[in-house]
């Protein structure tokens, strides 16, 4: 426990069968000091496993095999619910306005909606306003990020 609480991370995905401690009792352990989110993604499909895991404190049970979008959606979720969105500024650079949440741009009283994506690249380059932008770096930024 002492490592855990020293990497601080965001978020735990546990299985139930763990060498040494259960994922039931190191989620004990963690919920005796932290609410951080808790994913059991476990071969272990009983009811009496699924409330145990939510009676401990997990926050959501994933059986193996799984579908990674829906444990990535899942793992999206619990983040946003635990830290907020994380999108809830708005970005101004050169008289242009990104809203993050609403995900659109305002310049002169005229405003464009945007995709995701559009979204990114704004963000990023807004971000490092004044820096020459390698494309390889906005690439890298626009697949591997989760704004």
């Amino acid at each position: 426990m002492e490592k855990f609480q020293a990497f601080a991370p965001h978020l735990v995905l546990l299985d139930i069968k763990l060498p040494g401690n259960s994922g039931f009792e190191i989620c004990s352990q963690i919920r005796s000091f932290s609410d951080i989110p808790i994913v059991f993604v476990t071969g272990s499909n009983t009811d009496m496993d699924e409330l145990n895991s939510i009676m401990l404190g997990g926050d959501a049970f994933i059986t193996k095999p799984y579908h990674t979008a829906i444990l990535l959606a899942k793992i999206a979720s619990l983040l946003r619910r635990a830290y907020g969105s994380g999108q809830s500024e708005t970005l101004t650079w050169n008289g242009a306005v990104l809203h993050l949440e609403s995900s659109f741009i305002e310049y002169n009283g005229q405003k464009a909606d945007l995709t995701k994506n559009e979204l990114k690249i704004l963000y990023y380059l807004f971000k490092n306003a004044g820096k020459i932008c390698p494309r390889g770096d906005i690439v890298d930024f626009l697949w591997d990020n989760q704004l």
